[in-house]
Order: C-alpha cells, then structure tokens, then sequence
C-alpha cells in the first residue's frame, strides 16, 4: 500500500480508500520552480515534462502560486 496520483495507477492497481476503512487524504500543494537564470537543456526538459505530466502548464503562468491537488 502506497500513496500515489490516480494517473500513477496502471491497470494491475486499484484505488483504495473509506470503503477499505482507510482515511480519506488531505490536499497537497505543490511547488515547481524553474530558475530564472541558465540552466541545462535537460534541467529544462525535466521541468516541462513534469508540468505537462502533471497539467501545470496553464497554471504555470502564474509562476509561484501554488497548486492544489487531490
């Protein structure tokens, strides 16, 4: 048993939670930050991978504000 985003699961995991008797989870925030200054090629690409992954893209232009998930 872990904790994992529903698009981690893949199609041999099932959610569980109340019904097993397991408490709901609370609401993360979560901060991606990107320097201003230089950075690598792959320092750049991890970043806009992970906020295409995670659907931060929109979000992102408000740069700084943090994002609620679950």
């Amino acid at each position: 048993v872990t904790v994992l985003g529903r698009s981690a699961l893949v199609p041999a995991m099932r959610e569980i939670g109340p019904n097993e008797g397991l408490p709901p989870l609370p609401k993360i925030e979560l901060l991606l930050y990107k320097s201003s200054g230089a950075t690598s090629k792959a320092a750049t690409a991890l970043h806009d991978y992970l906020a295409h992954y995670l659907r931060l893209d929109e979000e992102l232009s408000g740069r700084g504000a943090p994002i609620e998930l679950g």
